[in-house]
């Protein structure tokens, strides 16, 4: 009689001799995607503050854009980076803002100076 062969054992993905880890239970968590992407509003805030100087109301728009974009990137809790990209865009925002009026208000000043001065002089005109 013919002797036959031990029963092989299954393939568990091992090397033969090396002891298996015990099988990691399930996290109770899904993993995290990883923090640093910048937030959109922050984008957004930069770009219409740097267009602020050709297109007034874009320095509006860089304003609200970066005190929601600081906000989101707060709340976020280090999720999303790009604070100090929303802040520059509002900062921006705000000093173009602030030259706007005071052009505004040198312009005023400019027209009241020149109509004052022109009839202070008594040159007007006669038909």
């Amino acid at each position: 009689m013919s002797q036959q062969p031990p029963p092989q054992q299954p393939y568990t993905g091992g090397q033969p001799g090396i002891p298996q880890q015990a099988p990691q239970p399930p996290h109770m968590y899904p993993p995290q995607p990883q923090p640093g992407q910048t937030h959109p509003l922050a984008t957004a805030a930069l770009i219409c503050g740097l267009a602020g100087l050709c297109f007034w109301p874009a320095e509006i728009a860089a304003i609200i854009l970066g005190i929601l974009g600081m906000n989101k990137i707060r709340e976020s809790r280090g999720f999303y980076a790009g604070y100090g990209m929303a802040k520059a865009g509002m900062i921006i925002g705000i000093v173009y803002f602030a030259l706007l009026i005071l052009l505004g208000i040198l312009y005023v000043l400019f027209v009241i100076g020149i109509i004052a001065f022109g009839a202070a002089s008594g040159a007007g005109y006669t038909y």
